[in-house]
């Protein structure tokens, strides 16, 4: 009967490292973008934001009170570029800067925004 050769007598690396190597190269990225439908669906569904407030701002683009609240915290200049971008997108582009800095704002660090997207995309 023949041995099968483990990954460490070929690489030197011990099985159990080189898995959770091959893993990690293997893993999903982030999602890149979701539809406006989607992104507040999914901060319904996480309990950031009501149901109404979901359907308010895909059916009107009137901002959740978090969100909006969230935008009063930016700097003046850069408020009026994020309520268009939040109103009015139809997409939602998780590398966009202001994702970032919005989310920091409502406490959501990057681990947190990733998960929000990858719910959004399933929905």
């Amino acid at each position: 009967m023949r041995k099968t050769p483990s990954f460490e007598s070929s690489t030197g690396i011990p099985s159990d490292r080189l898995a959770a190597q091959i893993a990690a190269r293997s893993a999903p990225k982030s999602v890149a973008a979701v539809s406006d439908r989607q992104f507040f669906q999914a901060l319904a569904l996480a309990g950031d934001i009501t149901e109404g407030e979901a359907l308010a701002a895909v059916m009107t683009g009137m901002l959740p009170a978090k969100i909006e609240a969230a935008v009063q915290a930016l700097p003046d200049a850069d408020r009026f570029a994020a309520r268009m971008l939040l109103s009015g997108a139809t997409t939602f582009d998780r590398a966009h800067p202001m994702v970032v800095v919005l989310g920091a704002i409502l406490g959501k660090d990057d681990a947190a925004l990733d998960a929000l997207w990858s719910s959004a995309a399933t929905l």
